[in-house]
């Protein structure tokens, strides 16, 4: 099988781990104030409580608290300095997220704001921490953080991957193959265990750097289920659309390809795309593989990923980063025995790591 990985910008600082603490402290009260400033650092925190969520307060809490250990340690780069983390369920939600956001801010308990990540939750709270000068750290993923810097989103600082490095992945490999008769295909909520509207957020972004970068409109079409865009393929793609950008949930997904095979699409004249950058490990191995499903069904999938590239992060595979989701995992074990909780990952997300050298 054909099926591609491709490795994304990661977006993270060139910051060495021993001097981001220190940037941390300045980020928090200011470089003069970080001078004689002792008391303890507050670290307000707006994540979703909901364990669906890669980034829930259950999967970051342990990572942070083993973070501030290292910090606090007499060999750390703030040893014996109070940090002080307060959790907040940001629910993905503007509503509540921004609620919390200024409960925080009026009771004096924010130098920082770690999160939200969802993009419609983060935009808000962006916003406004210009005007407390407060600075926010975040792993928003929507490209108008990247347009607006200089003006809305001042205060905010991106960590981990950044959909615009993917519209210019996407775009690098459209020129190499001088390939430039293409459309996505969206299901907006398709990957909603990261965040609501994720598909559709991808889209956009790619949609408008691409067409801008390239000077033409990207032709898209948005389903909302499955079976819309089965019935509607031939005409979506037809002749005329060699290469598709497809996203959606993995389940949408595969039986988009079966029914791409039924229609000889994968007879080596059309290519698509996965975005999907956030799979985990488990579930990229064999992603055409249901094994609820028939064996023909199966045998389908299988030929039709050889022409599907999966876009996606690649993962640290460095003895450093294992132990360091061991390290987690233990973490989360000692604080959630009374919960049903688990990760189900052999690593940590990357949401986890860039939170965790936030």
């Amino acid at each position: 099988m054909r099926e591609k990985r491709m490795k994304e910008y990661s977006g993270t600082p060139s910051v060495s781990p021993k001097m981001m603490p220190f940037v941390l402290l300045l980020l928090c009260l200011g470089q003069e104030a970080a001078a004689y400033y002792t008391g303890p650092i507050l670290i307000a925190s707006l994540f979703p409580a909901d364990d669906r969520r890669l980034f829930s307060i259950k999967r970051i809490r342990p990572a942070l608290e083993i973070a501030v250990e290292k910090v606090r340690a007499p060999d750390g780069p703030l040893p014996g300095r109070e940090i002080e983390i307060n959790y907040r369920d940001s629910n993905c939600s503007s509503a509540d997220a921004m609620n919390e956001a200024i409960n925080f801010y009026v009771r004096n308990k924010s130098h920082v704001f770690l999160g939200p990540c969802c993009d419609y939750a983060a935009a808000p709270v962006g916003r406004q921490t210009r005007y407390w000068q407060i600075p926010i750290i975040t792993t928003a993923l929507a490209r108008d953080f990247a347009l607006a810097k200089g003006d809305k989103f001042s205060m905010m600082t991106r960590m981990g991957p950044s959909i615009n490095k993917l519209a210019e992945f996407l775009k690098a490999i459209l020129l190499k193959f001088k390939w430039n008769v293409f459309k996505i295909l969206y299901q907006p909520n398709g990957l909603d265990n990261v965040m609501d509207m994720m598909c559709h957020v991808m889209a956009e972004s790619v949609h408008f750097s691409l067409g801008y970068d390239l000077g033409y409109v990207i032709p898209y079409f948005k389903f909302e289920g499955v079976q819309d865009m089965l019935d509607m393929m031939t005409k979506e793609i037809g002749t005329e659309n060699a290469i598709v950008v497809l996203c959606a949930s993995p389940h949408s997904v595969r039986d988009i390809m079966i029914k791409a095979h039924e229609l000889n699409f994968d007879n080596g004249e059309y290519v698509f795309f996965n975005i999907d950058l956030f799979t985990s490990k488990n579930s990229s191995q064999k992603p055409w593989l249901n094994e609820s499903d028939t064996p023909e069904r199966n045998e389908k999938a299988r030929k039709a990923y050889e022409s599907l590239m999966t876009v996606t992060l690649r993962k640290p595979t460095n003895v450093k980063y294992r132990e360091f989701s061991q390290q987690v995992k233990k973490r989360a074990e000692v604080l959630y025995k009374n919960f049903n909780f688990t990760y189900g990952e052999d690593e940590v997300n990357s949401f986890v790591g860039a939170f965790h050298d936030a």
